[in-house]
């Protein structure tokens, strides 16, 4: 049975549920929705992501943020901004979550991964980033999960860790020669990690 009709006409870029928050977000048309358990809806007011592409989401344990190749956008579930900070990257397509940072990909920029300030999703500083450098190829895609940071490339898949003073390095012996075409197919399920590798194999790793 139906649970609820956004009335947009368009397809569902995200659908993303919080537990810590007590609702979950839609996005469709280029608009954000606070979805409730009871089956009621909101369109959140302000800044937005742009329709047609799946949007990534993480949380900080007070807000949501949620990005799809553009800048930052942060809500609390009535009303939607963009991350300020000049110093925020504004091509993002995945974002995670981890021990009080928020970390986020560039889309065009070869293997950089940014983090703000710790506790603070709203302030970034430009040398705060690590990067993937055992191969020289782009990001598709980062996973926080198992208190790791999984950075997946085109053509290599790194593990970082916070080592308390970094606050990332990159976990020795964990480098995969593999990568995916599909930055979207990345998730954590069942115990490990799966994907879509660039031969077009689904990929238990």
């Amino acid at each position: 049975s139906q649970f609820y009709d956004l009335g947009t006409g368009a397809k569902v870029d995200g659908l993303y549920w919080s537990n810590t928050q007590g609702y979950g977000l839609t996005v469709s048309g280029g608009k954000i929705f606070r979805i409730d358990d009871n089956g009621s809806y909101t369109n959140i007011t302000g800044d937005a992501p742009n329709a047609g592409t799946k949007v990534s989401f993480t949380e900080d344990g007070s807000r949501i943020l949620l990005a799809n190749g553009g800048r930052i956008i942060h809500t609390v579930g009535v009303t939607s901004a963009y991350i300020a900070d000049a110093d925020a990257p504004v091509d993002v397509t995945h974002l995670a979550f981890l021990d009080r940072y928020i970390l986020a990909n560039s889309k065009y920029t070869r293997g950089k991964v940014a983090f703000c300030n710790v506790n603070d999703y709203s302030s970034w500083n430009a040398i705060d980033f690590f990067t993937a450098e055992s191969h020289p190829d782009m990001i598709q895609a980062i996973l926080a999960t198992w208190r790791e940071v999984v950075i997946v490339g085109t053509d290599s898949i790194d593990i970082y860790y916070d080592d308390g003073t970094t606050p990332f390095a990159r976990l020795d012996g964990a480098y995969t020669e593999d990568g995916t075409i599909a930055r979207y197919s990345v998730l954590a399920a069942d115990n490990t990690i799966f994907y879509l590798n660039k031969d077009k194999r689904v990929i238990r790793l």
